[in-house]
C-alpha cells in the first residue's frame, strides 16, 4: 500500500457526508408525530438547556456539575438563530420554543460530531498514513456510541470534540508558531470548562515539551528544538490562556468558592462528585454496584460504544502504540490512559463516560487493522490480504452504526405507550406510575386518572434506619387500589434488580413485578430496537445505553387471585419472622421496652445487630435503653457509632423508631428535625399525625388529659389542619370544658364552614347545652354533607335513645324517622322506632318497623321478641308463637319468651 492516493479527498468527503447524515438524522427524536408535542426525555440535556437560560441573567441560578462552556455556546447560538428562525429561545414552557432550543443544542452536537470525523482523519494520517486516516474516519463516522451521543446536547460529545481538537493541535508541537499555543490554550480551557477532566489533554502537551521525547518512526519531521526559555514561555502561555478560559467558564471558583463547592445539591460539582465516587447512593447509580472499576470499560462500555470487532482492534492498537511509541501514538496513549485512570475508578460508569476516548480507540483500531493487513500481505503475498482485517472491522461496525441510527427515525416508545394508555385504560382508573430520570407519571395525568406515584428512592434513604417489613408496608400503601402499573424498565426496575444483596426489599419488589409474581400481569410492552433486527447488547446493557432514547415501557394489570395486597401482607409477615432479617428481634425488643424490661430490650436489639451489624436502627434503640437507664454518655457513644457507619441520622431514623411502636420516643426527635429551617414540610404533618395517633391511644386508655396534651401539640404543629382541633375539642367536651371546645370549633368553622366533622362536634356542643333543635339540625347537616360516615348516624341513634329515656318522645321520633329517610337499611333505627311505637301503644306502626328490623337482621333476638309481642297484642297468635319459638332457637335460656310461648300454646 502507498500512503497517498489521489482519490482520498473524494473518499474522505463521502465518509464525512455519511457521518453527517447519521448524526443529523432524527435529531427531533422525542417529538409526537401526531400532535407535534416535543418531550424533553433526556434529563442531562434538559438540565443543561435549563441552566443555559440563566446565562446573562443570574448565573447563581445554574445547577450543573459541569462547566459553563456548553451553556455559553448554546446561549449564543440560540440567540443568533432565534431571529432568523422567528422563534424565541429559552421560553421552555412553550412547546415551540422548547423544541427550538433543544434542537439548536442537538445541531451543535451533530455539527461538532461531524467535524470530529475530520480530526480523526488527521490523527489517523499522522499515526499510520492515508489509508489509516480514511479507515479511522469511516469507523468514526459509523461509530454507534458517538452517533448516539451526537443526538444529545450534553457535555460528553462537546468534551470529545475539544479534546480531540487539542490532540490534533499537539501533532505539530513543539513549534515556533505561537498561534498553535494560543489555540491549544483556548481549547484546553474550553475542554476543562466543559468537564474538569478535559484539562488532562495538557498532559501529553507537557510530555512533548519537558521530557525531551524523541519519537520513533514518526511520519513528522523532527520536532523543533526550543530553548528552555522558549519552552517555558509557551507552556506559560497555554496555562494562562487555559486558566482564563476555565475561570470564565467557572467564575464562581473565584467569585464564590463556598457556593461552587457546596455539597447541598447533587447537581452541583461537589455533591455530584460524591455521587460519582459512590459516597452518595442514588437510584441511577445502583447498577454500578455490579460493575468492576476500570475493567467494566473494557468488558462492556467500549463494546457498547464501538461494537466488538472495533473494540478488539482498538485494544490491539493500544498494544501497537506501546510498542511503536511514535509521537501520535504517545499523544493518544497519554490521553487515553490519563482519562481512564481518573474516570475508570469511579463508582458511576454510564456509557457516556466512555465517549471522550472513543476517537483514540477508533484511530488506534484503524491503525492496527491496516498494520495487520500489511503483515498478512507480507506473509501470503496476496493483493487482497490487507482487506481482510479492514473488512472484519468496517462491515459490522458500519452495520451496527447504521442500525443504531434507525432508532431516531422511529416514534419514541414512550409516546406510543402514552397513546395506548389513553385508548385502552378507562378514565378514573387507579394507576401506579413512576417519577425519576425516566418517568411515566406524565403519561397518566391526574385530571384523567387516579394516579399514585412510586418513591423508590425511599428504599435507599431509609436503608438500615427502618424495619425491612416496613419497606414492604410502604410499597403496599403505594400500590393499594392500583389497577395498573406503568414503568420504564431502566428507570427503577433494572437498577434495583441488580442489587438484591444491598437493597433486598426494593430488589425483590421489582423482581416479583418483572416475573409477574406481585399480583400484576404484563399486558403490553413498548420498545424500539435498532434496525436490521440488531438488538445487540440491549438486553443486558448498562441502563443508560437504552434509557434516554429507546427505553422499554412496560404496562401491568392487576390480578385478583391472589391480589397484590394479599401477596404483600403475606410477605410482610414472612419478613418479620425471617431470621435473616433483624425485624423479629427489633419487635421483640420494642415489646420488652414498653414493659420497661430494659435488659431484655437491649438484648433483643443486640441480637438484631448480630443478624445485621450495619442495622443502625438497632443502635438508636439501644441508645434509648441507655437513656431510660440514665446513661446518656453510653447513648452518645452508640449513636456516634451509628453515624460513623451509616452517615448522619436523618428523619428516616426517627420515622423508623415510630414505626416500630416507640412513637413517644421517636416523635421528640422527629419534631426537632421538622422544626429546622428549610425542613421538609411533610415532616411537620407527619409529626402532627404522630401526636394525633398517640393522643388516640391515650383516649382508648381513658387518659383524657394526656390525650389532650398530645392533640394540642398536633394542632400547634399544624395550625391550619382541622383534624387536631376536632380531636382536642371532643376531649374537652368529655372533660366538660365546653367553652374551650367551642373556641376550637369556631376556628375550624371559620376556615371551613361546611366541614362535616366540625359540624358534628358543634352539634355535640349544642346538645350538651340542651339546644336540642340546633343540635339535631347541625348533625343532620353534617350527615347530608358526609352521608357515608356512620359516625353521624350512630350519634343520632344514640341521641334518639337518650331523648326517649328522658321522656322527649317527639324528638326521639324525629331523629329515628330522619335516620331512616337517610338510610332505609339502618336496622337499629328500625328497631328503636318500633320500640318507641310500642311504648306509645301505636302497634300498627310498630309492626312494619319491627318487621323491617327483623328482615335486615334475623338474628337480632330483641327485635324478634318485640315483633312477637306486637303480633300477640294484635291477635296474630300464630305469628307471635312462631317468633317466640325463633327467639328460643337463638337464645334457649330466654325465659320470658318461653313463658309467652307456653301461654300461647296452652290456649285452645
Amino acid at each position: 500500500m502507498t500512503s497517498k492516493t489521489r482519490s482520498s479527498p473524494l473518499v474522505l468527503c463521502g465518509i464525512i457526508l455519511l457521518g453527517t447524515l447519521l448524526r443529523f438524522y432524527g435529531l427531533d427524536w422525542g417529538t409526537d408525530h401526531k400532535t407535534g408535542t416535543f418531550h424533553r426525555f433526556h434529563t442531562d440535556e434538559s438540565t443543561l438547556v435549563e441552566s443555559a437560560q440563566w446565562v446573562g441573567v443570574d448565573m447563581s441560578e445554574i445547577r450543573s456539575s459541569y462547566g459553563k462552556a456548553p451553556m455559553y455556546l448554546l446561549w449564543a447560538t440560540a440567540h443568533i438563530l432565534s431571529p432568523i428562525a422567528g422563534t424565541p429561545a429559552f421560553e421552555l414552557s412553550d412547546n415551540v420554543s422548547a423544541k427550538f432550543t433543544h434542537l439548536t443544542g442537538r445541531y451543535i452536537s451533530a455539527l461538532l460530531g461531524t467535524l470530529l470525523i475530520y480530526l480523526v482523519y488527521q490523527l489517523g494520517v499522522a499515526i499510520g498514513g492515508t489509508y489509516t486516516g480514511l479507515l479511522a474516519a469511516f469507523l468514526m463516522a459509523v461509530c454507534p456510541g458517538h452517533i448516539q451521543q451526537s443526538h444529545y446536547y450534553t457535555v460528553d460529545p462537546l468534551l470529545t470534540f475539544w479534546a480531540t481538537l487539542g490532540l490534533a493541535l499537539l501533532l505539530k508541537m513543539p513549534a515556533k508558531d505561537w498561534r498553535l499555543y494560543i489555540a491549544f490554550g483556548i481549547v484546553c480551557g474550553l475542554a476543562a470548562g466543559t468537564r474538569f477532566i478535559g484539562a488532562w489533554i495538557g498532559l501529553p502537551f507537557l510530555i512533548l515539551h519537558f521530557f525531551n521525547y524523541k519519537p520513533q518512526r514518526s511520519i513528522f519531521s523532527p520536532p523543533v528544538n526550543l530553548t528552555r526559555s522558549d519552552t517555558f514561555k509557551r507552556v506559560g502561555t497555554v496555562i494562562a490562556l487555559g486558566g482564563i478560559v476555565l475561570i470564565a467558564c467557572e467564575p464562581f471558583i473565584i467569585l464564590d468558592p463556598n457556593y461552587y463547592f457546596a455539597a447541598t445539591d447533587v447537581r452541583q460539582f461537589a455533591a455530584s462528585l460524591q455521587v460519582a465516587r459512590g459516597e452518595i447512593v442514588r437510584v441511577w447509580t445502583l447498577y454500578d454496584f455490579t460493575t468492576t472499576p476500570y475493567l467494566f470499560y473494557f468488558t462492556h462500555l467500549f463494546r457498547y460504544g464501538l461494537g466488538f470487532p472495533l473494540e478488539l482492534v482498538g485494544l490491539l492498537g493500544l498494544g501497537l502504540a506501546l510498542v511503536k511509541r511514535t509521537q501520535p501514538a504517545i499523544i493518544l496513549l497519554t490521553w487515553f490512559i490519563a482519562y481512564l485512570l481518573l474516570v475508570g475508578g469511579l463508582h458511576t460508569k454510564p456509557i457516556r463516560y466512555a465517549t471522550p476516548v472513543l476517537p483514540a480507540l477508533v484511530i488506534l483500531g484503524a491503525w492496527a487493522s491496516v498494520w495487520l493487513g500489511q503483515k498478512l500481505q507480507q506473509i501470503g503475498s496476496q493483493p487482497l490480504a490487507p482487506l481482510i482485517p479492514i473488512l472484519f472491522v468496517a462491515l459490522p461496525t458500519g452495520a451496527y452504526g447504521i442500525a443504531f441510527t434507525t432508532i431516531y427515525g422511529q416514534e419514541d416508545s414512550r409516546i406510543i405507550a402514552q397513546r395506548w394508555i389513553h385508548n385502552n385504560i378507562r378514565v378514573n382508573s387507579h394507576v401506579l406510575a413512576a417519577n425519576g430520570g425516566f418517568p411515566t407519571a406524565w403519561m397518566v395525568p391526574t385530571d384523567t386518572y387516579q394516579r399514585q406515584v412510586t418513591d423508590s428512592n425511599y428504599f435507599i434513604v431509609s436503608d438500615k434506619w427502618e424495619l425491612y417489613s416496613q419497606k414492604v408496608e410502604f410499597f403496599l400503601k403505594r400500590i393499594k387500589h392500583a389497577e395498573w402499573v406503568i414503568l420504564i424498565e431502566e428507570n427503577r426496575m433494572k437498577p434495583f434488580m441488580a442489587v438484591p444483596h444491598k437493597y433486598p426489599i426494593g430488589s425483590e419488589i421489582y423482581t416479583r413485578l418483572h416475573d409477574e409474581k406481585l399480583g400484576f400481569k404484563r399486558v403490553k410492552q413498548f420498545k424500539n430496537a435498532p434496525g436490521f433486527n440488531l438488538t445487540t447488547y440491549d438486553t443486558s446493557a448498562e441502563p443508560t445505553l437504552t434509557a434516554f432514547d429507546h427505553p422499554t415501557v412496560i404496562i401491568y394489570r392487576r390480578n385478583h387471585d391472589p391480589s397484590p395486597e394479599d401477596i404483600l401482607n403475606t410477605w410482610k409477615q414472612e419478613v418479620q419472622n425471617d431470621p435473616q432479617f433483624p425485624d423479629q428481634n427489633i419487635l421483640a425488643g420494642v415489646q420488652a421496652f414498653k414493659q420497661q424490661n430494659w435488659g431484655e430490650a437491649k438484648s433483643a436489639f443486640q441480637s438484631a445487630l448480630n443478624v445485621d451489624p450495619d442495622f443502625a436502627l438497632a443502635k438508636l434503640l439501644i441508645g434509648e435503653v441507655y437513656l431510660k437507664k440514665d446513661l446518656p454518655d453510653s447513648t452518645q457513644k452508640i449513636w456516634d457509632r451509628a453515624i460513623a457507619q451509616n452517615g448522619n441520622i436523618t428523619k428516616y431514623a426517627f420515622i423508623g423508631m415510630i414505626n416500630t411502636g416507640l412513637q413517644e420516643e421517636g416523635i421528640i426527635y422527629l419534631e426537632n428535625i421538622a422544626k429546622r429551617p428549610n425542613a421538609d414540610p411533610n415532616l411537620i404533618r407527619l409529626a402532627s399525625q404522630t401526636y394525633t395517633e398517640i393522643g388516640v391511644q391515650y383516649q382508648h386508655q381513658n387518659d383524657l388529659q394526656t390525650a389532650l396534651t398530645n392533640h394540642t401539640k398536633a394542632l400547634t404543629l399544624t395550625p391550619k389542619e382541622p383534624g387536631p382541633y376536632i380531636n382536642a375539642a371532643l376531649i374537652l367536651i368529655k372533660l366538660g370544658d365546653l367553652d374551650n371546645a367551642q373556641q376550637l370549633i369556631d376556628l375550624v368553622l371559620k376556615l371551613e364552614p361546611d366541614m362535616p366533622m366540625a359540624l358534628h362536634v358543634q352539634a355535640k356542643l349544642f346538645q350538651k347545652r340542651e339546644q336540642l333543635g340546633a343540635a339535631y339540625e347541625t348533625l343532620l347537616k353534617a350527615l347530608s354533607l358526609d352521608p357515608d360516615n356512620t359516625v353521624h348516624q350512630n350519634t343520632l341513634l344514640e341521641w334518639g335513645g337518650q331523648y326517649y329515656q328522658q321522656g322527649k318522645i317527639e324528638m326521639a321520633f324525629t331523629i329515628f324517622i330522619a335516620l331512616l329517610e337517610h338510610n332505609p337499611n339502618f336496622q337499629e333505627a328500625h328497631y328503636n322506632l318500633g320500640v318507641l311505637y310500642i311504648q306509645t301503644e301505636n302497634y300498627g306502626r310498630a309492626l312494619p318497623a319491627l318487621q323491617s328490623a327483623v328482615g335486615l337482621t334475623p338474628q337480632d333476638v330483641d327485635a324478634q321478641y318485640a315483633l312477637a309481642g306486637v303480633y300477640e297484642t294484635l291477635g296474630q297468635t300464630d305469628l307471635a308463637a312462631e317468633h317466640y319459638a325463633y327467639v328460643l332457637a337463638l337464645q334457649p335460656n330466654r325465659t320470658d319468651a318461653k313463658t309467652r310461648l307456653d301461654f300461647l300454646l296452652s290456649q285452645p
